[in-house]
């Protein structure tokens, strides 16, 4: 008897090692093959640019000051081109101190970041800054271990601009000081950050719910096509192979859901309610075991998810109901690992009984 409890104990030990992954938000940047290609003088008035789709679904890293950013990308035989319009109340409280290429920390100005990895591996990128007056700084990160301070993007170029509500880039980088080339389909790893200083607070913004920095495994991607976008469900089958599961992508009007190797294509408020139902069938699997076998500890923390999935509603906000979504997928994984605490302390008390009445006269 206590061999085969013992052995159920460790298999139960075993399972509930490794919880469920956070669920994700991804974040995607399509790169459009510009025809013709555009004219690098800040105005982002070139054909171009008004066709190519806006990313404009950015995070709010830190600072309370967030303005709305707009992202567009082209692409030609030549190399890639970012188009940015920076919308700004306060264009007169741009911060420029640094005026030369290589001068200083550029990411101290307002800014953009762009942090690019053709591989899609992230285990290599290269990093842009370019201030307001388009004055870039780069570097290249060889691998996780290795960095070439010495390359610099020879072909790379900026140029600024200025509206009445404000401020424009528009960027270019060949293909060889990016060390690859492109064909349409071709998904890199990819991030625009935004740092503003216009606020006592200052703000960084970013595509990708996790930031960026040097944390590849959180960037954003670049979908590369000619003129057509290609249906959302290809690209998420495309995404499955370099995206840690589970997670949401809202695309062309679509949103994606991706879960045990499989992506469907619903509406975002069918994938908030099918969160929620886990997390509540997770939460009453919980209650079921401690009515079996009843611990303080367990209880004390089951009561808490139940308050934390009772309040989740209100993060359910019109138009932007991620947040909520990963609060009720947070609150099923950590109801599942919860769920296996206590059954494996109902087995250890069985055990503990089964040893007891075992060693009875």
């Amino acid at each position: 008897m206590r061999a085969v409890a013992l052995c159920i104990v460790l298999c139960v030990l075993a399972g509930s090692v490794a919880s469920a992954a956070p669920l994700q938000k991804l974040a995607l940047q399509w790169a459009v093959r510009a025809n013709p290609s555009p004219v690098l003088d800040g105005e982002l008035d070139d054909a171009c640019w008004k066709t190519a789709p806006a990313f404009t679904d950015y995070v709010r890293i830190y600072g309370d000051y967030y303005q709305d950013i707009a992202l567009r990308a082209v692409w030609d035989d030549a190399g890639l081109y970012l188009g940015v319009t920076n919308h700004e109340r306060h264009l007169e409280r741009l911060k420029v101190n640094i005026r030369l290429r290589e001068g200083g920390y550029v990411f101290e100005d307002d800014c953009a970041e762009f942090y690019i990895d053709p591989s899609g591996t992230g285990y290599s990128m290269f990093k842009f800054d370019i201030n307001s007056i388009g004055v870039i700084s780069d570097f290249w990160q060889v691998d996780m271990s290795n960095t070439d301070t010495s390359w610099a993007a020879a072909s790379a170029r900026a140029v600024c601009g200025r509206t009445t509500e404000a401020w424009t880039m528009e960027f270019f980088v060949s293909w060889a000081d990016l060390k690859t080339t492109v064909q349409p389909g071709d998904i890199w790893k990819f991030i625009h950050q935004r740092f503003s200083y216009t606020a006592e607070d200052g703000r960084r913004c970013a595509m990708s719910t996790s930031g960026g920095n040097f944390w590849n495994q959180r960037f954003g991607y670049m979908y590369f096509v000619d003129q057509a976008l290609p249906p959302p469900q290809q690209v998420g089958q495309q995404l499955l192979k370099l995206s840690t599961q589970p997670w949401v992508l809202s695309l062309n009007g679509s949103w994606l859901y991706a879960r045990d190797d499989r992506v469907e294509e619903l509406p975002d408020t069918t994938i908030l309610e099918r969160l929620r139902v886990e997390a509540r069938v997770a939460l009453e699997g919980v209650a079921e075991v401690l009515k079996r076998a009843p611990n303080s500890t367990s209880q004390a923390q089951y009561t808490t998810l139940h308050k934390r999935f009772e309040s989740a509603p209100e993060q359910e906000k019109p138009g932007e109901l991620f947040p909520a979504m990963a609060e009720y997928s947070a609150i099923a994984g950590a109801a599942s690992d919860l769920k296996d605490d206590a059954l494996l302390v109902e087995l250890i008390a069985k055990l503990s009984q089964a040893t007891a009445q075992e060693g009875t006269p």
